[in-house]
């Protein structure tokens, strides 16, 4: 039987009756009632109603066009799925005839008016049948769960990163869409999620709200995918027409930081009020334009010397972001011209005095409790985030510093697609010298160093006098002001928090359990 996709209009449904009198058989599947079906046979047209439950799929036939308006055909169809997933069983002819004896009454109270209503009662119907049948498919916190351990398995295959995982999953795992985990998932439609998406952007949230559109659809579609329809009972296309809120003009708010507050930063980064670590982290950050993991990832073996040029270094990075570069095997790296070469040294030889058991070029020892383990790893790309607009006179953000690298760079006469070489973008001209051939990619050097060379030269051109013009504050008031910028921030009152810590550090003591207290006892022992 013929069978087609469309939004049924009452047009739609002259010409099928015209058809079923031709002998015509096909079925119209309706795209405003996902599972509503107007059978067109030569005995007439009836409206039926599809879906899935225990693993079956199941056609419930609600009745003939004409006993039944396309309005009436429609909310009964919402009506059955609600019945059913909310382990209700399949409704039987007598709760069909007790639906459209509802809409019958409401019609003809509507024409008549509310006086009607004393003298003409609403009929008694069941609203719900006996729970005969018990329901296995999903609630949406463990559909969420179920999408959590397939996007875990990809991502073990390598065909998606962890902060993707973790970030889908925290969307979809949101407080506000938290308020759905109790609901079965198959239940849960366009209009529940739009919902959602309205109270965050009443919130102010208006790109979380877009971000649970964008993903929402993605979790959805899995889960109407063969493998899962059983389980889920989810049918597809359920939330096709979910709108994502407007965003606005986001080119419109990106800042394009001058090359003398990126030179604040640098200066900030070498004038010792900074931790080492922070501060040489944000500094490659500055000379290297990479994304934040890449810099907090960093190894200390992926940094050498590089022999064909003296005086420069290497940082064999590799590919942090683009599925294409990462799928070809070929290595991301990064030449260090002098200037941040000779700073990545010193970093070096402080790692080799301080931390020399460590892999990670900014590690991070954090202190845990008594009895337990010390926990040695990398800093946090929180760090990075919440360290560079907190560094007076900078005002911008870490993207904000790869803007500034791309805009000045392309103003002083360098190609995009020599910068894009080094800012890893996924682009033609960014992982290939792209000129049509495929066959110039294979006589190039693997690294492209040929090509990132000048453009890292031009850059130390750039940025090495933008620093040393640099006016700071002096060191004592640089660190003041880093340190009231950084509570600011936080929302931190810093008086307050002088007398609580206080008050910690006055216990601690009392009790034997400060940091050089512990290590004391430990070394004579």
């Amino acid at each position: 039987m013929a069978s087609e996709r469309i939004d049924i209009r009452q047009t739609t449904i002259d010409k099928a009756k015209r058809d079923a009198a031709a002998g015509v058989r096909r079925e119209i599947n309706d795209t405003e009632c996902k599972g509503l079906v107007l059978r067109v046979q030569p005995t007439g047209c009836v409206w039926q109603y599809r879906l899935q439950h225990q693993g079956k799929d199941r056609r419930i036939t609600i009745g003939p066009v004409d006993l039944w308006p396309l309005a009436w055909a429609r909310s009964t169809g919402g009506q059955i799925r609600w019945h059913v997933t909310s382990n209700h069983g399949v409704p039987d002819p007598y709760w069909i005839k007790s639906e459209r004896d509802h809409h019958v009454w409401a019609e003809r109270v509507k024409r008549k008016g509310p006086a009607a209503k004393a003298a003409d009662p609403e009929p008694r119907g069941p609203i719900v049948m006996a729970r005969t049948e018990r329901v296995t498919t999903w609630t949406y916190r463990r559909a969420r769960e179920e999408w959590g351990q397939h996007l875990r398995v990809e991502c073990a295959a390598g065909h998606l990163v962890e902060e993707t995982v973790t970030n889908y999953l925290g969307i979809v795992g949101s407080p506000a869409m938290r308020t759905l985990d109790d609901l079965p998932v198959a239940r849960i439609n366009a209009a529940d999620v739009a919902k959602v998406v309205k109270g965050l952007v009443a919130a102010g949230k208006r790109s979380q709200g877009n971000d649970v559109v964008r993903v929402g659809k993605r979790m959805f579609g899995w889960l109407a995918q063969p493998d899962q329809e059983v389980e889920s009972g989810v049918a597809p296309g359920v939330l096709d027409r979910l709108k994502a809120p407007r965003l606005g003009n986001v080119k419109a708010r990106q800042t394009f930081p001058d090359l003398d507050r990126l030179g604040i930063v640098v200066a900030t980064c070498r004038s010792g009020v900074m931790k080492p670590v922070v501060g040489t982290a944000i500094e490659l950050l500055a000379w290297t334009s990479q994304r934040r993991l890449a810099i907090v990832r960093a190894r200390r073996e992926e940094f050498e010397p590089w022999p064909l040029h003296p005086g420069w270094g290497l940082w064999r990075c590799g590919h942090r972001k683009t599925p294409g570069a990462k799928a070809t095997g070929m290595p991301h790296t990064i030449p260090l011209p002098p200037t941040a070469w000779t700073r990545m040294q010193a970093h070096l030889a402080w790692l080799d005095e301080h931390e020399p058991e460590t892999e990670w070029m900014f590690p991070n020892r954090r202190a845990r409790r008594a009895g337990q383990p010390t926990k040695n790893g990398h800093v946090g790309k929180d760090t990075i985030t919440h360290g560079v607009p907190v560094i007076p006179g900078a005002d911008m953000t870490p993207h904000a510093m790869r803007r500034c690298f791309s805009s000045a760079l392309a103003d002083s006469g360098i190609h995009l697609a020599f910068i894009g070489y080094i800012l890893d973008h996924a682009s033609r001209g960014s992982d290939s010298t792209q000129d049509e051939n495929r066959m110039t990619r294979r006589y190039t050097e693997a690294d492209l160093l040929v090509f990132k060379q000048p453009v890292m030269a031009r850059w130390e051109e750039l940025l090495k006098p933008a620093a040393a013009a640099a006016v700071l504050l002096p060191p004592k008031e640089l660190k003041a002001e880093l340190v009231r910028l950084r509570a600011l921030r936080k929302g931190v009152d810093l008086t307050k928090e002088k007398v609580r810590m206080k008050g910690i550090n006055a216990k601690m003591w009392a009790e034997g359990k400060t940091t050089k207290q512990r290590a004391r006892a430990a070394k004579a022992s």
